[in-house]
């Protein structure tokens, strides 16, 4: 059963991605900002100091982004989710 779903998943990327340019284009987004949006609430959940959502998935995005923010941050839970984004961010 799994293994149908797998493929009946891969048979339709495939369909997306022949499309052009533009579907990969939007795969990638959607994909950015699903890491984001994911990353941003844990850490929300997780980590004190975010004063809405929307600051914790920017928080996200900048770190999925450029890595460079990763020295400003405080505390282990940050820390630890900065991290899972940027490796994310380079498969």
């Amino acid at each position: 059963m799994l293994g149908r779903i797998r493929h009946w998943l891969t048979f339709g990327l495939e369909q997306v991605v022949m499309r052009g340019a533009l579907a990969r284009f939007a795969i990638i987004l959607g994909l950015i900002l699903a890491v984001a949006v994911i990353a941003g609430a844990l850490v929300r959940a997780i980590a004190p100091g975010f004063d809405s959502i929307g600051e914790a998935v920017w928080w996200a995005f900048l770190r999925l982004t450029d890595p460079g923010y990763l020295g400003d941050d405080v505390g282990v839970a940050r820390a630890s989710v900065a991290t899972a984004v940027t490796v994310l961010g380079y498969i």
